[in-house]
C-alpha cells in the first residue's frame, strides 16, 4: 500500500522511480543523481576533527581509468576530501598517498577489490603501509544497492560536497543508468569517467554498515551485503 511506496520512494533514486513507478516515458539512458546541486557546500577539512570517524574509500584504477580517493566524514556526511590519481602513477606512490590520507584523518581504509586476482596480493601489500586498509567486494546488484544509496544520500541531503571538488560534482552530474531488460547498468557517458562516484559509493556503504567505528578491528576482507 501506501506505505510500502513511501519505503520504496525512500530507497530508489528519483529517475528510477519517475521511470518504474510513474511510468514517465523517459530516454534509455538517464541522469542518476538529479538533486547534486542542492547539496553543494561546505569546504574541505585538512585534519581530522575531534569526536568525528572518517572513511576514505579507494577506487583502484585499471587500464583506462585512473584511481581516486573519496574521504567521507561519517557523521556529518561531509564529503572532506576528493581528489584523482592520475594514470601511470607507480603503486608505491599511490600507497604513500593513500597512507597519508588515512593518517591525516584517522581513517578506515576501504579498497576496491572487484575482479580481485592480483587485487588480493595488492591488498596484502598495501597493508604493510596502511594497516587499517580493508578489502570490499561487490556484485552487480551491490553495485545498484550502492549507486542508489548515493542517489538517496543526495537526494535527502545527508551528503555536502565543497564546491572545489569540481571533478566529483561533475561526475555526479553526468552519471547514467541504462536498462538492459531487468538490469540496470551504471556509469560515466563515453569517454568520460566515473572512479570519483565509485569511490563515494564506497565510502557511503562503509558508512552505512557502520565498519569506521572500529577500523582496526574489522576482518581482513569485507563483503557488501
Amino acid at each position: 500500500g501506501q506505505a510500502q511506496l513511501a519505503i520504496d520512494r525512500a530507497q530508489v533514486p528519483a529517475a528510477v522511480w519517475e521511470q518504474e513507478y510513474e511510468c514517465k516515458f523517459t530516454s534509455v539512458e538517464a541522469h542518476v543523481f538529479k538533486c547534486v546541486p542542492r547539496c553543494i557546500g561546505g569546504a574541505a577539512v585538512q585534519r581530522a576533527l575531534p569526536g568525528r570517524s572518517y572513511v576514505t574509500a579507494w577506487d583502484t584504477g585499471k587500464v583506462a581509468d585512473p584511481s581516486a580517493l573519496v574521504t567521507l566524514d561519517a557523521r556529518s556526511g561531509l564529503v572532506v576530501d576528493a581528489r584523482t590519481i592520475p594514470l601511470g602513477t607507480e603503486l608505491t606512490a599511490q600507497l604513500d598517498l593513500v597512507a597519508a590520507t588515512s593518517r591525516r584523518y584517522g581513517s578506515l581504509v576501504v579498497m576496491d577489490m572487484t575482479g580481485a586476482g592480483t587485487q588480493d596480493r595488492l591488498l596484502d601489500f598495501a597493508r604493510v603501509q596502511c594497516p587499517n586498509i580493508r578489502g570490499l567486494y561487490f556484485s552487480r546488484s551491490d553495485k545498484e544497492n550502492m549507486v542508489n544509496a548515493v542517489a538517496v544520500w543526495l537526494e535527502q541531503q545527508k551528503l555536502t560536497i565543497p564546491a572545489e571538488f569540481t571533478e566529483l560534482l561533475t561526475q555526479l552530474d553526468h552519471y547514467e543508468y541504462e536498462q538492459r531488460g531487468k538490469l540496470y547498468v551504471y556509469g560515466a557517458p563515453p569517454g568520460e569517467h566515473d572512479d570519483l562516484v565509485a569511490a563515494l559509493a564506497m565510502a557511503i556503504a562503509a558508512v552505512e554498515n557502520n565498519w569506521h567505528s572500529n577500523p582496526r578491528g574489522l576482518p581482513a576482507h569485507l563483503a557488501l551485503h
